[in-house]
């Protein structure tokens, strides 16, 4: 990713979320990958990504799904529905088992619901830098991919080497 790309996604990220700038450059060193990285630009601006970050869990590769983010002015314009779409192709061509979020809200939940994903599930997530991947890991919502791949009712690990 150039660095123009990589000020964009901050850009983008931060007007989104808030968060401050040495987490996103934290998220940026170490757990992104241009490949895993689903993008909607509008007249040369970003203005919709997702992040599709893949871990183990339970001896299952899988994938999380991360940062979903439009910039305001363009919301309503299906892009963050694409790039889900998007992501879970490529979930299915990588041969992952499941893909994974954390809804923000219940009006996300059912969003999400649209595409699949379903139930509340604890998740922790383990990186050898300790990145919060997210509050909430008791509301984690599930994509099997595959079918022999499933969460239990207690804690899931999901283990991601940098």
């Amino acid at each position: 990713m150039s660095n123009t790309q990589e000020r964009a996604c901050h850009e983008l990220w931060k007007e989104v979320f808030g968060d401050s700038d040495r987490f996103i450059a934290q998220f940026m060193q170490n757990h992104y990958r241009k490949s895993n990285m689903f993008s909607v630009e509008e007249n040369g601006r970003l203005v919709s990504m997702l992040h599709l970050v893949t871990f183990n869990c339970n001896g299952h590769n899988v994938g999380y799904i991360y940062a979903v983010a439009t910039a305001a002015e363009a919301r309503k314009r299906g892009y963050a529905t694409q790039l889900l779409k998007d992501a879970i192709a490529e979930g299915k061509r990588r041969g992952l088992a499941a893909l994974l979020l954390i809804p923000a809200s219940e009006d996300l939940r059912k969003y999400y619901n649209r595409f699949g994903f379903k139930g509340s599930y604890h998740i922790e997530f383990q990186t050898p830098d300790n990145f919060d991947f997210g509050d909430g890991h008791n509301n984690a919502s599930l994509l099997p991919l595959t079918p022999d791949f499933t969460l239990g009712a207690g804690i899931s690990l999901l283990k991601h080497t940098l």
